[in-house]
């Protein structure tokens, strides 16, 4: 394997990495140690960090968009959303809020945003069409047969679309599941 040695100040770090389709670029969130966890593209041929984000709110779970265009990623602060980041122009916009908790998104092949939320007072993951702004909930507790729910985080779509991976948090543990 490679080594591009990117070069951060000390006790800073990145996590959270995304590729961008083209192979060459990732978005991470950089923790300096004295501003929390904005978004950062890295560029692995130069090994270079650039900012993509400069804002009061702690940033993560970035998700490349499939044409490469967008950054979906969380907030957090009191009330947890979901931006996105236009990578030419470097233009924010939100993709998903609600006056509840709204996270770890996740681009699907065809355009679609699959989020984790607790909107209804219960852990989910939704699908929200950004063509018609529709959103609907994938997967919820009543799909387990254990009640104990206490997460639905970390989706991630498979390549063609037809499958999900995500963590489900519940009173037996945690646990890698494929829908």
């Amino acid at each position: 394997p490679a080594f591009v040695p990117f070069h951060l100040l000390p006790d800073s770090f990145l996590s959270w990495l995304a590729w961008v389709p083209d192979g060459r670029h990732f978005v991470g969130a950089l923790n300096t140690g004295f501003a929390s966890f904005q978004l950062w593209r890295g560029d692995i041929r130069s090994g270079t960090l650039e900012p993509l984000t400069n804002s009061e709110l702690l940033e993560g779970y970035p998700s490349v968009s499939p044409d490469g265009t967008r950054v979906a990623y969380s907030t957090f602060n009191l009330n947890f959303d979901i931006l996105s980041v236009d990578l030419a122009s470097g233009v924010v916009s939100p993709l998903v809020n609600s006056a509840r908790y709204d996270g770890w998104p996740a681009w699907a092949p065809s355009g679609d945003l699959l989020f984790s939320t607790n909107r209804t007072g219960e852990p989910e993951i939704w699908r929200k069409s950004l063509r018609d702004g529709t959103e609907r909930p994938v997967l919820i507790p009543a799909h387990f047969n254990d009640p104990s729910t206490r997460l639905l985080v970390q989706s991630a779509v498979s390549p063609d679309g037809r499958s999900i991976a995500y963590q489900r948090w519940s009173a037996s543990g945690t646990h890698l599941y494929m829908s």
